[in-house]
């Protein structure tokens, strides 16, 4: 007889291990089949800032805390052409901690071993072998374990088997990006040099002719050190001619800085070697299914976000899933929504990685530019504050997704403004509230020329619709995902929305209105008095965002 479960997790990485620990300790019945016995070596030993987040809700923060791992402060680029080094501390945005450089070995066991604490039934070195569908719904497994052929069924099954891609190559749904179809060769060095002070922890990143390598401090005991180098496709064919160690010693005596800082050390390990290819699945979800972490997409590793990625997406199909075990009737919607913000996601840091492959750029501004125009597009071919751009690349490589980054950018620069200092220190004490109190949704991109007054004629733009949008929760206890009411604009953007907002959107549906109309319908459906200052300066906000759009023929093409 079939043994039954609310949801079944293929795999016991980060994500698996996420989702069953978050899931179980809200009461749900979850099997987590991993294929391997934990410890087990894996690549990818660096985590971002943002995994306290996910860390806090599972429980661990201490414990990993509590262990030996590195505290990483940063980064420090030798990078592109300008061979100067140059370095980024996490703490300059909003007082962000330290992340940590982990063993995985050690790490990964943490977070299946809670899993285990928390509630779910784990087999280890159970091999899954099948997903079971019925009428196209995935409705359990079989899988293999000590010699024996088991059957489990499920509400839901959770594809998270990592590099495995279990799901993805059964549906044949695998997407490769050309662009980075690279190859890692990697080993690990005792006695390597550390960096000193404030710099000791970080990881050096270093660019060489056919790539890049990662230097990765895991032990200050006996600086024992990570070296790894991403082999891009142009790369490759050096690689099969000469061979994977000749390759990879070769690249480090011929680098302008890895000779120094392996200059007493010893390699304690054979050389590994992985295809590294970034890839993303066609549907991250389908009835009965969902994809978590490696198994869903795969982005490329220059900026550490694969933990960061996985236990965070991984939360989020906590929450998806948890909502439906209680409301089945609205999966396509939910599972529709996680989605769209796992791609987002994956869309950043894939823009980002593509921004950190330009090595043709000629300065660290440049990257730091480069990862502000990914936050604020229509910013691009404008003159834009170093500073601010420094914020945004810190911003994202720390974790934090484009909204968050948005609002730290603009927080800084509004902050700036007020204090009247070009040369103020980013941290907790300079930060300011959301420019805009009204709707903090919506972003103040400080260049626009628009005049509007009060004869100024207002319409709504026909491609903006209000719905219904599922959220992750903000509260820390919640467990479940949040309905809210929503703008979407023409850009794809999502605004939640204020009672100023909808008050605006639902009147301009009747017809058009004046600036003069606008603020006395406004002031009296809110009862409270609106200036005609405040209300232009938010009708600008507006037509920023494509909410709006003014009438030419009452304007004149002066005031346009």
């Amino acid at each position: 007889m079939a043994e039954t479960y609310d949801v079944i997790v293929i795999g016991g990485g980060p994500a698996g291990s996420s989702i069953s620990t978050l899931l179980s300790s809200w009461g749900r019945n979850v099997l987590l089949l991993e294929k391997e016995k934990f410890p087990r070596e894996h690549i990818g030993e660096s985590l971002l800032p943002a995994n306290w987040k996910v860390f806090d809700k599972l429980g661990v923060s201490e414990k990993i805390r509590n262990t030996s791992f590195v505290p990483k402060p940063g980064g420090t680029f030798i990078w592109g052409k300008d061979r100067t080094p140059w370095t980024v501390y996490f703490g300059e945005v909003n007082g962000l901690p330290a992340a940590r450089q982990v063993k995985r070995d050690v790490f990964d066991k943490i977070l299946l071993d809670n899993a285990k604490e928390k509630g779910a039934k784990v087999k280890e070195q159970s091999v899954v072998k099948e997903i079971i569908f019925e009428e196209n719904r995935a409705t359990g497994v079989i899988y293999e374990n000590g010699g024996q052929t088991y059957k489990a069924k499920a509400k839901y099954v959770v594809d998270a088997s990592g590099q495995d891609k279990f799901l993805g190559k059964k549906l044949k749904s695998i997407e490769y990006n050309p662009d980075f179809k690279n190859v890692a060769v990697w080993s690990y060095w005792e006695n390597g040099k550390q960096l000193e002070g404030h710099d000791k922890g970080n990881v050096i990143y270093i660019t060489f002719e056919h790539g890049w390598f990662w230097y990765i401090p895991l032990d200050f005991d006996n600086n024992l050190i990570s070296v790894g180098a991403i082999v891009t496709p142009t790369g490759r064919k050096v690689l099969r001619e000469k061979g994977f160690e000749k390759f990879y010693l070769d690249a480090i005596n011929s680098s302008d800085t890895l000779p120094s800082l392996l200059e007493n050390a010893k390699q304690v390990a054979n050389i590994k070697v992985t295809k590294d290819y970034s890839y993303r699945n066609t549907n991250l979800f389908g009835e009965g299914w969902l994809m978590v972490g490696d198994a869903a997409c795969f982005v490329d590793p220059i900026l550490s976000s694969g933990v960061m990625l996985a236990t965070s997406n991984g939360m989020m199909g906590a929450y998806a899933l948890n909502t439906l075990l209680d409301e089945p009737n609205v999966e396509n919607d939910i599972f529709k929504r996680y989605e769209e913000m796992y791609i987002r996601n994956y869309n950043t840091f894939t823009a980002l990685c593509n921004n950190m492959y330009d090595t043709q750029k000629k300065s660290k501004e440049d990257y730091f530019s480069g990862a502000r125009n990914l936050v604020q597009p229509k910013l691009a071919h404008e003159k834009v504050d170093q500073t601010g751009d420094r914020q945004a690349f810190i911003s994202l490589i720390s974790g934090l997704n484009q909204k968050d980054t948005e609002k730290v950018i603009n927080n800084f620069m509004e902050k700036r403004k007020k204090i009247g200092n070009t040369h103020t220190t980013f941290n907790e004490e300079t930060m300011f509230m959301v420019f805009d109190h009204i709707n903090q949704n919506l972003r103040d991109e400080g260049k626009d020329n628009t005049t509007i007054n009060s004869e100024t004629v207002i319409e709504l733009n026909d491609r903006v619709e209000i719905k219904n949008e599922y959220f992750v929760p903000v509260i820390p206890h919640a467990n479940k995902m949040n309905k809210k009411r929503v703008l979407k604009n023409p850009f794809g953007d999502i605004i939640q929305l204020s009672p100023l907002l909808e008050t605006l959107v639902e009147s301009l549906k009747l017809d058009r209105l004046s600036v003069t109309e606008l603020k006395m319908i406004l002031s009296e459906k809110l009862q409270s008095e609106i200036s005609e200052s405040e209300l232009v300066q938010w009708l600008k906000l507006c037509h920023n965002y494509g909410l709006i759009t003014l009438n030419n023929q009452v304007l004149g093409a002066a005031n346009v």
